[in-house]
């Protein structure tokens, strides 16, 4: 007999045996420049409960395990992309909430969860309060501590099962842990917290979120940016937009993969390419509604600031094709564009030291231990998304040079040279400098497996 998830008053309350006898669920998604396999499988109360997730560095190899999932253990593939919007609030059969919201998001909630969001949040912020990240989790978590704050509804689909997770989504498991006034020793909210951030990725994130017009109205703190692609998926916070002329104006913050407490990058935010019509870009969260019997996102094209202008061709007013610098350009009058040439170089440094400490610390444990696709130790020693980061800051150095003139191009020429005659890499007693790197890139010769060594990692073995 097949036993029905039975609808009260807006809420979908599933009968504790049918969660149970439902076979595990493979879901499909690219992230981080590695394609993943996220199994899952529904609880009681119909809250999903993470089985495995491995990562690969192929969709033919992310396909290899599903159908081993499914002649071992009847896993079902099911898709991954949300469609639609969440068709029920997880609510479980436990009375409480994780927090009560005594106020309702507005744009006046908006202004200061970005003033708060500038004040309070640094990189060291999850470390210091012992919040594991990855990739999507610190724009999901930063709004999610400041709704609990506040008192504010928050809300998030989660990566399977159509359930709308929100601050009365209380498990069985949660029911007795102790809370607190102050949210980081609050150990209910922190297992829920803990528990939505495994389960939400770029995609379900994308998906709660809404293109927002490119102005200093919109644009502000805890706005962020998600970078998504076929093969990948990347978020960055906004997390201080200056007025100061001799900088740059807007500087993000993110995480990156394995999930676990760090320090955050910060950078300024630089990409040069224009995101695909609804696929990405400049976005900011959809406010959670509530009523007593249910709870709901509101419509994107109901919130403040909706607007599609960052995708259209015509979105480019400024001499310009580079779409970090026309961002920059809406959002302050005056712009030097040397200032963003050396932010683009800037962070091509910081991702070439980064890189070196991976691919060297990355060896020397995949010279004694498994680090083959599937595996945690892949995982955390590979870096596809890192290597095309680091190609896009070319290209963008590139697109700079194309697009510059006069005096303006002239500046940019001295900074280039200045950078091309600095040692990037050592090794192996040979040194590699902005143009050694740059051909290696371009020609794709690079590894990111972490089992290669390092010359071969960087493209320079033969």
């Amino acid at each position: 007999m097949t036993i029905r998830p039975l609808v009260l008053a807006g809420l979908a309350l599933f009968a504790f045996g049918s969660a149970l006898a439902s076979p595990p669920v493979a879901l499909k998604y690219a992230e981080n420049g590695n394609w993943y396999v996220h199994v899952v499988k529904m609880d009681g109360e119909g809250f999903p409960d993470t089985v495995e997730k491995r990562a690969y560095p192929t969709e033919g190899e992310a396909d290899a395990r599903i159908r081993e999932l499914a002649s071992r253990s009847g896993t079902v593939e099911k898709d991954s992309v949300p469609s639609g919007d969440p068709t029920h609030e997880l609510r479980g059969t436990m009375a409480g909430e994780i927090w009560t919201a005594t106020e309702e998001w507005s744009t006046d909630w908006e202004d200061k969860f970005a003033d708060w969001t500038r004040a309070n949040f640094d990189a060291k912020f999850f470390k210091r309060y012992k919040i594991k990240t990855d990739c999507a989790d610190a724009a999901v978590a930063l709004r999610w501590i400041f709704s609990r704050i506040m008192g504010l509804p928050a809300g998030n689909r989660l990566d399977w099962g159509g359930g709308l997770m929100t601050n009365r989504s209380v498990r069985a498991a949660w029911a007795n842990l102790p809370t607190a006034t102050n949210w980081y020793e609050d150990k209910r909210f922190l297992a829920a917290l803990d528990y939505i951030l495994v389960n939400t990725y770029t995609h379900s994130v994308h998906a709660d979120s809404y293109p927002i017009e490119i102005t200093p109205q919109f644009l502000r703190e805890g706005a962020f940016h998600l970078e998504l692609r076929t093969e990948d998926g990347h978020t960055r916070v906004f997390t201080n937009i200056t007025r100061d002329p001799y900088s740059w104006p807007l500087e993000d913050m993110w995480s990156n993969v394995p999930r676990k407490v760090r320090k955050l990058e910060v950078e300024p935010f630089t990409v040069y390419q224009q995101p695909p019509m609804k696929f990405g870009g400049i976005l900011r969260h959809r406010w959670t509604r509530l009523t007593a019997a249910s709870a709901y996102l509101v419509p994107a094209e109901q919130m403040p600031g909706y607007s599609l202008e960052q995708y259209q061709p015509d979105f480019f007013q400024h001499g310009t094709y580079d779409y970090s610098a026309e961002v920059a350009a809406r959002i302050r009058a005056s712009t030097d564009p040397v200032i963003g040439l050396e932010s683009v170089l800037k962070n091509l440094n910081q991702a070439i030291d980064d890189r070196k400490t991976l691919v060297e610390d990355g060896f020397k444990v995949c010279s004694a231990a498994d680090c083959s696709p599937g595996t945690q130790n892949y995982e955390d020693w590979s870096s596809p998304s890192r290597d095309a980061r680091l190609g896009g800051y070319f290209d963008q150095v590139d697109g700079y040079l194309a697009s510059l003139h006069g005096d303006d191009l002239d500046r940019a020429k001295d900074v280039l040279k200045s950078e091309r005659k600095k040692n990037l890499l050592k090794f192996d007693g040979k040194k590699y400098r902005y143009d050694d790197v740059a051909a290696v890139w371009k020609a794709k010769k690079y590894s990111s497996d972490p089992r290669d060594p390092p010359a071969t990692r960087w493209g320079f073995s033969n």
